[in-house]
C-alpha cells in the first residue's frame, strides 16, 4: 500500500468520526421518525403488482403508471439501490435492464444503452431533479462529480430508445432520469458510514420543517475509492475522493403552488496512472414553481445554474457556466386528449485553457439552446387504444434546427397486458470537441470541424408488457436502429496535413431486452434480465474515415443479470447479484482484439437490530480477484472487496 493511499484512508476515517460528531449535535429521538419510517417501510410492503404500478414521469412528463407506458422503461427504486450495496450511482445503473455499465479506471464509467458504448459515450440524455447532467464539451457524463446522497434518491427511472421528443437532443438511445425524494419524507435525521477493502465512506442527512408550509434538508457526505489494479495485480495509483454538501426545500404555497429550491456544492481529486491527479469543483442550484388547476391542467416553470470546474493537467482545463430555463403546460382537451408543451432555454458557457497538446479553438464559447415541444397522446378507443404524436423543435449554435418526432400506438389487450410500438427521430448534435478541438502531438495532427452536423437516428420499436398475477411480470423490448452522419476521423488528404474530425461513418443496431419479476414467496423475490445487441457501422461513399467506428461501440452483445432478495427472521435480509457480460472489441488491440467476457456476483447481508438501526455487510466482485470491464491502452481492473456499513435514523 503507497503512502499517497495511506494518507487518503486516513482522510477517509477522519471524515467517517466527523459526520459521527455532527450527527452528535442535532436533536435525537429515541426512534426514526414516524414519517420516515413509514417512507422506508412503505416499499417493503408493496406487493409486486403495486411495484410494476410506480408513476413514472420521463415517458410523456405526466405522471402515469409504469405499466401503462409505452416504451422500455426501467425503474430503479430506492430499496433496489438499498438491497444492491452500491455505492455510486453510476453502479447503481447496472440495475436498469438494457443499460451497459463499465468501470474503465478508478474514476471514471462508460453507461450506454442499445450500442454505442466507448470510452466517452455521448448518445444518453442524463437528468438529475430536470437538472441535465450530460457537458457540452462531449455530450457525456463525468460520473465521478454525480454523487447526491443514495438514501436521497426516490427512483432512477431509465428510458432505453430515444427520447428527443420530449427530453431534446443527445436523447438518442436512452434517457436516465434520477429522481430525489422531496423534503417532507426525509425528516428526522439520517447518519451512514462504512468501510472496508476498496472503499470508504459517511454521510449525514437532517430534515425539519419551516412553518405550516416548508419543509427542508440539508446534507453532507465523504466518498474514498480506492485505487484499481493493473494486471499484474500491481496498484493503477488511481483512487477518487470527492465531498458534497447540499440542501432542498419543499414548499407548499397559496392556490396549492409548490416551489422547490435545491442545490449542491462537491469537490473533488482522483488519482491517474503515472499522470497527476484529476481536481474538480462545482455547483449548482435549482428552482421549480408547480401550480395545479382544478380542470385538471398544470404548469411547471424550471430554472436553474450550474458551474463546473475540470482540471486534467496537462491537457485540460475547463470552466463551465450553464443557466437553464423551461416552462410545461399539460392539460386535457375533451375526453380524449392529453397534451403537454413546453418552452426552452439554455446556455453554456465555456473558459477552456490553450495548452500545448490538446487545445479548443477558439478557447470560450458560449453555446445557446431554444425549444418548443408538443405530445398529444389521443385514445382511439376508451381503455383500449392510444395514439401519441410529438416532436422537439430545438436550435443550437452549431446545426441550427434539429426537429425530433415520434409516433407512438400502445394497446391495452387487458390491464395486465400491453403492447406497443414507435417510430422516432433523434439527433447527437455537435460539441465542442466535434468542432473546436485541436490535437497537436508527436505524430498526431487532428482538428474538429466547424461544419460538424449532427448525428442521426431512425429508430422502430415494440414492447411488450405481461402481468400475470401478483407473484410473476415479463417485459419483452426489441428494436432496429438506423444510423447515420456518425463522427468519424477522416484521414488527412496529404501526408504531414491534419486528419480532420467527419461525419463518414453510418450503420445500423439490432437488439433487443427481456425482463421478469418473480415473487417466489412473499419474503423471497427473483429478478432477472438479458439483453442483446448486434452493432454495424462502415464508411459512407466518399469518407476517408481511418476509425471504422472502432472509438465509437465497444458493446458486448450479450448482458444478464440475475437478483435474489430474501427477508429472512429475525429481521435479516439476504441479497445476491450476479452479472455476466460477454467480450467487448477493443478498439486499442495492444494485447488482444477483444477484452474478454466476465462474470461476477454480489452478496448483502442486511440487519435491523432496532427500527432506527441497520447494520449490513457487502462482499462485490467475489468470483476472481480482478477483473477488467472496459479496454484501454493501460488495462485496469476492479478488485475484488468486502465493506460493512451502518446507517441509523434519529
Amino acid at each position: 500500500m503507497t503512502r499517497k493511499r495511506c494518507r487518503r484512508i486516513k482522510i477517509a476515517k477522519g471524515t467517517v468520526v466527523t459526520l459521527l460528531w455532527f450527527a452528535s449535535l442535532l436533536p435525537a429521538q429515541t426512534g426514526a421518525p414516524v414519517s420516515q419510517q413509514s417512507d422506508e417501510s412503505s416499499l417493503k410492503r408493496l406487493s409486486l403488482e403495486e411495484l410494476t404500478n410506480i408513476e413514472v414521469i420521463s415517458v410523456s412528463r405526466r405522471e402515469e403508471p409504469v405499466t401503462q407506458a409505452a416504451a422500455a422503461i426501467a425503474v430503479i427504486t430506492q430499496e433496489d439501490i438499498r438491497r444492491s450495496g452500491v455505492r455510486t450511482i453510476a453502479d447503481a445503473l447496472r440495475l436498469a435492464n438494457g443499460l451497459d455499465v463499465a468501470r474503465s479506471n478508478g474514476n471514471s464509467w462508460s453507461i450506454s444503452s442499445r450500442g454505442f458504448d466507448s470510452s466517452s459515450p455521448n448518445k444518453m440524455q442524463v437528468l438529475l431533479d430536470g437538472r441535465i447532467l450530460y457537458s457540452p464539451l462531449f455530450a457525456g457524463t463525468f460520473w465521478d462529480v454525480q454523487g447526491t446522497m443514495l438514501e436521497d434518491i426516490e427512483r432512477i427511472e431509465v428510458i432505453r430508445g430515444p427520447g428527443a421528443t420530449l427530453w431534446g437532443a443527445n436523447a438518442v438511445n436512452g434517457v436516465i432520469n434520477i429522481i430525489t425524494k422531496t423534503a417532507n419524507t426525509t425528516q428526522g435525521g439520517l447518519l451512514v458510514a462504512g468501510g472496508g477493502t476498496e472503499t470508504a465512506f459517511g454521510g449525514v442527512r437532517y430534515g425539519g420543517k419551516v412553518g405550516d408550509r416548508g419543509y427542508y434538508r440539508i446534507h453532507s457526505k465523504y466518498d474514498y475509492f480506492g485505487a484499481l489494479a493493473l494486471r499484474d495485480g500491481s496498484t493503477a495509483d488511481d483512487p477518487l475522493q470527492r465531498g458534497f454538501l447540499g440542501f432542498r426545500t419543499d414548499w407548499t404555497l397559496a392556490n396549492s403552488d409548490r416551489l422547490t429550491v435545491q442545490g449542491d456544492l462537491y469537490r473533488g481529486n482522483a488519482g491517474r496512472f503515472n499522470q497527476e491527479d484529476v481536481n474538480t469543483r462545482g455547483g449548482n442550484v435549482l428552482g421549480r414553481w408547480t401550480r395545479r388547476f382544478d380542470n385538471g391542467s398544470d404548469l411547471q416553470v424550471l430554472t436553474y445554474y450550474d458551474r463546473t470546474s475540470r482540471g486534467i493537467p496537462p491537457t485540460l482545463f475547463e470552466v463551465r457556466n450553464s443557466y437553464d430555463v423551461e416552462l410545461q403546460h399539460g392539460l386535457l382537451v375533451g375526453s380524449r386528449q392529453n397534451v403537454v408543451w413546453g418552452l426552452g432555454y439554455r446556455a453554456s458557457a465555456d473558459d477552456t485553457r490553450r495548452v500545448p497538446i490538446l487545445f479548443f479553438e477558439p478557447e470560450n464559447r458560449t453555446l445557446h439552446w431554444f425549444s418548443a415541444f408538443a405530445q398529444d397522446e389521443i385514445t382511439l378507443l376508451p381503455d383500449r387504444l392510444e395514439l401519441t404524436l410529438g416532436s422537439k423543435f430545438e436550435t443550437n449554435s452549431y446545426t441550427g434546427l434539429e426537429v425530433q418526432p415520434t409516433v407512438r400506438l400502445a394497446w391495452n389487450q387487458s390491464v395486465r397486458n400491453l403492447l406497443w410500438g414507435a417510430v422516432s427521430r433523434a439527433v447527437r448534435t455537435p460539441t465542442r470537441l466535434d468542432a473546436d478541438l485541436r490535437v497537436d502531438a508527436p505524430g498526431i495532427l487532428i482538428i474538429g470541424n466547424p461544419d460538424q452536423q449532427s448525428e442521426e437516428l431512425i429508430a422502430y420499436e415494440f414492447g411488450y408488457r405481461y402481468l400475470t398475477n401478483e407473484n410473476f411480470t415479463v417485459s419483452v423490448s426489441g428494436y432496429y436502429n438506423q444510423y447515420d452522419h456518425i463522427r468519424s476521423i477522416e484521414e488527412a488528404p496529404r501526408p504531414g496535413e491534419s486528419q480532420i474530425l467527419g461525419n463518414g461513418l453510418q450503420g445500423h443496431t439490432l437488439g433487443g431486452e427481456l425482463g421478469s419479476v418473480v415473487q417466489v414467496r412473499s419474503w423471497w423475490q427473483l429478478r432477472a434480465s438479458y439483453a442483446y445487441v448486434s452493432l454495424h457501422l462502415e464508411r459512407k461513399e466518399g469518407s476517408r474515415a481511418i476509425n471504422e467506428g472502432t472509438s465509437e461501440a465497444n458493446d458486448p452483445k450479450h448482458r444478464f443479470s440475475f437478483r435474489s432478495n430474501m427477508n429472512l427472521p429475525h429481521r435479516v435480509e439476504l441479497d445476491f447479484w450476479l452479472r455476466s457480460i460477454s467480450g467487448r472489441p477493443n478498439p486499442v488491440p495492444v494485447t488482444a482484439a477483444r477484452l474478454p467476457g466476465y462474470a461476477t456476483f454480489d452478496i448483502r447481508l442486511g440487519w435491523r437490530p432496532l427500527n432506527n438501526l441497520e447494520l449490513s455487510i457487502v462482499g462485490q466482485n467475489l468470483p476472481e480477484e480482478q477483473h477488467a470491464e472496459f479496454p484501454a491502452a493501460v488495462q485496469e481492473e476492479i478488485q475484488r472487496g468486502v465493506y460493512g456499513k451502518v446507517v441509523w435514523t434519529f
